[in-house]
């Protein structure tokens, strides 16, 4: 069971680690250049505050975020495929 499984879970750690890394040093290297911008500011506020909380907080926070994004999602398709005029306005 566990070898079955071990591709995807390597598939999926290897692809999140390469756009981490992408995506750290692309914000990384915008955030060199435009030192005194409001998005580099923005944008080094926002790193400091995720290293500095604790990965438990962090994870409960998109828990909640993903699960309120994802639920409102089912409902909507469940609206829209069962009967279109339920669709919430």
């Amino acid at each position: 069971m566990l070898a079955e499984r071990l591709p995807a879970t390597l598939e999926l750690a290897l692809l999140a680690s390469v756009v981490a890394v992408l995506g750290g040093v692309a914000l990384g290297v915008y955030t060199a250049i435009r030192r005194d911008g409001w998005a580099s500011r923005a944008l080094m506020t926002l790193s400091l505050v995720g290293v500095s909380l604790p990965t438990f907080l962090i994870g409960i926070g998109l828990i909640y975020l993903f699960a309120d994004v994802c639920i409102n999602l089912v409902v909507d398709l469940v609206y829209l495929l069962v009967d279109p005029r339920l669709r919430r306005a």
